[in-house]
């Protein structure tokens, strides 16, 4: 996801005002949703991103601000650095979630003269209203892509005491925000599991493909890599079949006057040998 880089300039961030982080915070996301129905409904999801923003740069603002403003199609402003200093969107504690160990220990900073917001790495603003323009997968993504950078940045681990939602900060007035309370933890589970994937990617995986009546090319591969001559091909009669098999590589004749495309096959009838990886022999990538 594209992001642009609008810091404000009104000095509505930081505590004081403009001032840099005084405090490591201990939690990596608190998620909010604009709520804002114009804005929601703008046939240009970026116009409508670049609104939020700019009110939230308006001169002489007590706030809100949020690290980011996120558009409808996942394109997203950066109006306040998280590295140097605190947003100002999670507003009154009021009534927090604090069975979730993670709220308590942002709760907390109060007690210690700070302020929640600072507890926060990222506060987001995703543009959308209610159930008429929820938060959109595309949204949901651009949040991840950073929570996962900011997870490796900071150590913290990406899960239900570091992300949260604006509900759990403010119990009373903010019961939808982000989302309703039915969808309270699907919401979270969902943001947290697409940034958990981005620094858990699955491991890739080939699969191969053996067409009806596809003609398979059998190697014998040299300890140098090079086919050998002598290879053989046989026609695959039988139904399309697929098997395991390893990363295609490319491979040169030992005589070097010609090369091919091989894959060692990892199951099924060709499991062992080396096989080309031509016409109707293909191989797909795909995560476990």
């Amino acid at each position: 996801m594209t992001t642009s880089v609008q810091h404000l300039t009104n000095g509505a961030y930081g505590f004081g005002a403009a001032k840099v982080r005084r405090v490591k915070p201990v939690a990596l996301a608190c998620i909010h949703i604009t709520g804002n129905s114009k804005t929601a409904a703008m046939a240009s999801a970026r116009e409508a991103a670049q609104l939020e923003r700019n009110y939230a740069n308006r001169a002489a603002s007590r706030g809100p601000s949020a690290h980011y403003y996120v558009a409808r199609d996942g394109w997203t402003i950066e109006a306040v650095d998280p590295a140097r200093f605190a947003a100002w969107s999670n507003g009154d504690v009021s009534s927090p979630h604090l069975s979730n160990p993670g709220v308590a220990r942002a709760v907390a900073f109060r007690a210690k003269g700070y302020n929640v917001n600072e507890a926060y790495w990222l506060e987001f603003e995703n543009v959308g209203f209610g159930t008429a323009h929820p938060i959109t997968s595309a949204q949901k993504q651009a949040m991840a892509e950073k929570i996962a950078a900011y997870s490796k940045a900071s150590g913290l681990p990406v899960n239900r005491e570091t992300v949260h939602g604006h509900w759990e900060i403010n119990g009373v007035n903010r019961q939808n925000c982000p989302c309703p309370p039915s969808q309270h933890e699907s919401f979270l589970a969902d943001v947290i599991a697409r940034a958990y994937a981005i620094l858990h990617p699955a491991p890739l995986k080939y699969r191969l493909h053996i067409a009806h009546n596809a003609i398979v090319r059998i190697y014998t591969i040299a300890p140098a890599g090079c086919i050998r001559s002598g290879w053989t091909k046989e026609t695959w009669t039988g139904a399309a079949s697929t098997a395991a098999c390893s990363k295609p590589v490319s491979r040169q004749t030992c005589d070097t006057t010609s090369s091919a495309t091989t894959t060692k096959v990892l199951t099924g009838k060709y499991k062992g040998q080396t096989i080309g990886v031509k016409g109707g022999v293909t191989v797909e990538e795909r995560y476990a």
